[in-house]
């Protein structure tokens, strides 16, 4: 299935409210800090790849 553009700004709008509410609920949680961290980078790595995936198609 071809990704059209539109699609990808979809899917980047909705994986950034996901780690936004990800980022909220782990602030608001007893998580470790080794915890927190793995999650803080795995969040910045999802958000940001999906926007390059959608810059990319433009």
């Amino acid at each position: 299935m071809k990704r059209t553009q539109i699609f990808t700004l979809i899917m980047a709008i909705f994986w950034t409210i996901i780690a936004v509410a990800a980022v909220v609920l782990a602030t608001r949680t007893e998580l470790r800090t080794e915890s927190r961290i793995v999650l803080m980078a795995l969040v910045f790595v999802m958000v940001i790849g999906n926007w390059l995936r959608y810059f990319r198609s433009r």
